[in-house]
């Protein structure tokens, strides 16, 4: 059936749907060939009307100028995975349109073009198999690596889902993704539990010790904070005004502040003040996290451990990210109200009202929960609960 307004485009109807055709003669053919559009209808994999008569128009004018609308297609699903990945990462957006923030372009580019995907980097988009993504996922698990094997399914699969498109073409509209059947054989360890106790606590204090500039007060501001360790690794002189640290970036993309307490202001006061980052190791930029420094705080901890002849004192292995669970659950066992944790922890509330009506800072009960905190970690680790303003840092 012809369809009005453009000129070659029918639809066609059978018993498994409407099918947009567009009947021309393209380079090479003598006569003219009716060549499928799309399935007609709503979604990712369809086309409306107005769609249709878009990319028909467009066809049309690929043919005018001697292109074959068959061949682009054919070749784009032909381009390497390597190749539109770049592509992928120069357009740097959103779903929503929006460009990203340095921090999404850099962890995009560090799982997208990561050293586990080289088997991959040269094949076309089009042939990727789930076989082939389920082997680094599992490779990725097989090291211990559960937060990196969720992330990096997370971004492979809006990649492919970018390169199903329509406007993309490199993976036909009718087949299935690469990761739509992948999974996380280990995925209840994602959802981790660990935190320090106090006695680990303790250790943990007493390692950073041993740990030079910055490394050290990198790791003891991330236990006195709660923070992310992004955003640790970032703070700045211009960021901290009144003894409290404005964070004006971070993943929630929310103002955040945080009240320093005692024991954290005592840390950046012993900062070298080579720039406006606190904690640099090019005296002009901010120091970027480093697996070697988190081995050599496990190193410490152990020495400390086997020298002191203490037992069940880290057996179960941790990550950077248990220090905020570690801050959260000391803070709660103190008497600290959730809804206070939260905030310092910058997670948003959930309900309409809290997302949209309630826009009550907290500032005064997360100064207050952070002395607490600072309280409790001055007498833990140096048993004395009085308040402490100049702290003398060993290296």
């Amino acid at each position: 059936m012809p369809v009005k307004g453009c000129g070659g485009l029918m639809l066609r109807a059978s018993s498994r749907g409407k099918t947009f055709y567009l009947k021309v003669r393209p380079p090479g053919e003598r006569h003219p060939v009716a060549i499928k559009l799309g399935v007609y209808g709503s979604g990712d994999r369809a086309l409306t009307l107005k769609q249709a008569k878009a990319k028909a128009e467009q066809w049309k004018e690929d043919i005018r100028g001697g292109i074959d609308p068959r061949n682009k297609t054919r070749n784009a699903q032909q381009s390497k995975y390597i190749d539109i990945v770049q592509e992928f990462l120069e357009r740097g957006k959103t779903t929503k349109g929006e460009l990203w923030k340095p921090k999404t372009a850099k962890d995009y580019r560090t799982a997208l073009l990561s050293p586990k995907l080289k088997k991959i980097h040269m094949l076309p988009v089009a042939t990727i198999t789930e076989d082939q993504i389920q082997d680094v996922i599992n490779l990725l698990e097989s090291e211990g690596k559960y937060t990196a094997s969720r992330r990096y399914l997370s971004y492979l699969k809006t990649f492919f889902a970018w390169c199903r498109k329509k406007k993309q073409g490199y993976i036909p509209s009718n087949q299935a993704l690469p990761t739509e059947g992948v999974e996380l054989e280990n995925a209840s360890d994602n959802a981790r539990e660990r935190y320090l106790s106090p006695e680990e606590i303790k250790v943990f204090w007493q390692a950073t010790m041993q740990l030079p500039y910055p490394w050290q007060h990198y790791y003891k501001l991330a236990l006195l904070t709660g923070q992310r360790m992004g955003n640790v690794a970032t703070i700045k002189r211009s960021d901290v005004e009144n003894n409290i640290w404005i964070q004006k970036e971070n993943k929630a993309n929310r103002l955040n502040l945080i009240p320093l307490n005692n024991l954290a202001q005592a840390v950046l006061t012993d900062c070298p003040e080579y720039c406006d980052n606190y904690l640099t190791s090019t005296g002009d930029s901010p120091i970027q996290q480093s697996s070697k420094a988190k081995k050599k705080l496990d190193d410490q901890i152990k020495i400390i451990a086997e020298q002191n002849n203490l037992k069940g004192i880290f057996e179960e292995s941790w990550v950077n990210h248990d220090l905020r669970r570690t801050i959260t659950t000391s803070l709660r066992k103190i008497g600290i109200n959730r809804s206070t944790c939260s905030a310092i922890l910058n997670h948003a509330e959930q309900g309409v009202t809290a997302k949209n009506y309630d826009q009550y800072d907290l500032l005064d009960e997360k100064t207050q929960a952070m002395q607490a905190w600072n309280n409790y970690l001055n007498e833990l680790i140096h048993g004395k609960s009085q308040k402490i303003i100049n702290l003398a840092l060993h290296r």
